[in-house]
């Protein structure tokens, strides 16, 4: 049997293609939940057992993630920041339909005041960092702030700003104290001048006291197919979901 199958991998190799073992998914990670996504992700969190009372969403956009939450974890509740009116209809209209949703129209940063925003022609490029597009003014708040008000506390925190995240995560000093998951969108490549990279990311990440858990999505480059950007979801270095070291069972 040993030497058939050394054959079959021989042959199959002169083919271009491999023989191997299917992996399936561990204890938690439902069937079909094994690749990389953030679908694959929060549903394999969920099975985890963890249950967020809130959720922050910085940079909502259309209110995607949050759409993409709300099946998973409908009992929570979603704080939605996004400065661009464009997508005010978008936000309004998910609000309307799920009033366990709130919308705040502004900027997130490292202290309140307002900021000026660039808008390309595509609307999810928009940065406070890169001067290119329409210019504009937003009103810029914190998330420490903006939970403060609500007496909230966030469990998950979500920041997609476009290279300003440290700057978002230096208004959250205290909501990081009581979150358990940051997810964050992470460069490659220095895209502006004021960004960091995946490694002085992961660095400051580390001096907050989180460390990262999963990679939840990646995005290449369209110039030369390099990757460009992935979203790693960063959690608490002493949380409980670390106390497990083994690979499997057995």
């Amino acid at each position: 049997m040993s030497s058939m199958k050394t054959a079959i991998k021989h042959f199959l190799r002169r083919l271009g293609w491999q023989l191997g073992r299917v992996v399936p998914p561990g204890p938690g990670i439902p069937v079909g939940m094994a690749e990389l996504g953030m679908e694959a992700t929060f549903t394999a969190l969920r099975h985890r057992g963890f249950m967020p009372n809130v959720v922050v969403d910085v940079g909502a956009a259309r209110g995607q993630f949050t759409t993409d939450l709300l099946p998973i974890w409908p009992r929570s509740r979603y704080l939605l920041i996004e400065p661009l009116t464009e997508w005010h209809p978008a936000l309004e209209h998910l609000c309307q339909s799920h009033p366990s949703v709130e919308y705040v129209q502004g900027a997130a940063g490292a202290r309140p005041g307002t900021a000026t925003i660039h808008i390309p022609t595509s609307l999810e490029g928009s940065s406070l960092f890169q001067q290119e597009g329409e210019s504009r003014n937003v009103p810029l708040y914190t998330v420490d702030d903006l939970l403060s008000h609500r007496g909230l506390t966030v469990d998950l925190l979500k920041i997609d700003v476009q290279g300003y995240e440290r700057f978002v995560l230096q208004g959250a000093t205290l909501s990081l104290r009581e979150c358990a998951f940051v997810l964050l969108e992470c460069q490659f490549y220095r895209f502006g001048p004021e960004m960091i990279q995946v490694h002085e990311t992961v660095a400051y990440m580390a001096e907050s006291g989180f460390i990262p858990y999963e990679i939840a999505g990646i995005l290449r480059r369209p110039i030369d197919g390099a990757m460009g950007q992935c979203d790693i979801l960063f959690c608490r270095k002493d949380h409980p979901y670390f106390r497990e070291t083994r690979w499997a069972d057995s």
